[in-house]
């Protein structure tokens, strides 16, 4: 076992817990005695195999010696009970926050629907992964989230990640995705940008990311220097239907389906070169041409 940050425990925290939940190979330092007296230190043993910890059923402080590996307690009570060191409980609705390995940060909590046993779940981030899909973009450094767990569970898990300090464009564009049978997936059921939180709703672990999609962003601007033109209403309803479609085919996009959004924005383009010097002046219809070629080639058309 190596040192790892301390987690520190009054004694009133461990009275009446049936479960007490502690990062993998934890360094537990006494906190403050509560009340006068301190009882002599009774020493225990922390199995690797199932990280099962012995404590007093009345608490007490703990400590954990990592030069023996030992479990040294302080407390009056000698009524020992069993507590599960692994941060994944049994039960129903079971919330976890495994600490990264990496930044030793919690950037990632799950909620299971069901834990029929109890397990470790762990988490690794790193800047290396499988390629995002063309059309997508990792945020900063890009941020690979890699979760596992011993954990045995049903039904399906809900995953969500605090990606502050991941810098984005346009955050309205942002989708979690998981990498399932050697395809990226999107998961994503939920966005909240004000508090950088992203959410997805998953049945298995392997890597996930957090990227945004350019195309959207881009498409949603020139959707509005459509409707802004100064021109007859016939030719921006007429733009702006097909801008519409390229909007839909993208949620296929998000899927992998690239093609409809493409064929959707080529009919945009031979529209407005229909128009061109007609309807349209030449230099506004170079515009919009450029920005939906612009378009095409984030999708990889």
């Amino acid at each position: 076992m190596h040192a790892g940050p301390a987690t520190r425990l009054r004694a009133i925290d461990l009275v009446s817990r049936s479960a007490l939940t502690l990062p993998a190979d934890p360094v537990i330092q006494a906190s403050e005695p509560i009340g006068s007296e301190e009882a002599a230190c009774a020493k225990l043993r922390l199995t690797d195999a199932d990280r099962t910890l012995v404590i007093p059923s009345g608490g007490g402080l703990l400590r954990f010696d990592v030069t023996d590996g030992t479990i040294s307690i302080v407390g009056a009570d000698t009524n020992l009970r069993e507590f599960d060191l692994r941060n994944t409980a049994d039960g129903a609705n079971v919330v976890s926050a495994p600490v990264d390995a990496i930044t030793g940060g919690a950037p990632v909590t799950l909620t299971f629907d069901s834990v029929t046993g109890a397990g470790e779940t762990t988490l690794a981030t790193s800047t290396t992964g499988p390629t995002v899909p063309t059309g997508f973009q990792l945020g900063g450094a890009g941020v690979y989230y890699e979760i596992h767990t011993t954990a045995t569970f049903s039904g399906t898990v809900e995953l969500c990640i605090d990606y502050t300090g991941t810098t984005f464009a346009d955050e309205s564009t942002l989708q979690l995705m998981h990498y399932e049978k050697n395809k990226w997936v999107n998961v994503t059921t939920e966005r909240d940008p004000a508090t950088n939180t992203i959410c997805g709703v998953v049945k298995s672990f392997s890597p996930f990311v957090v990227v945004e999609f350019p195309a959207m962003s881009a498409l949603n601007d020139l959707v509005v220097r459509v409707q802004n033109l100064d021109v007859r209403h016939g030719i921006i309803a007429s733009l702006d239907a097909k801008l519409d479609a390229a909007v839909a085919a993208l949620d296929h996009a998000l899927s992998g389906n690239r093609a409809s959004a493409v064929n959707c924005l080529n009919a945009f383009i031979a529209e407005v070169r229909a128009q061109n010097s007609k309807k349209l002046p030449a230099d506004v219809a170079a515009g919009l041409i450029a920005d939906a070629e612009t378009i095409i080639g984030l999708l990889g058309g």
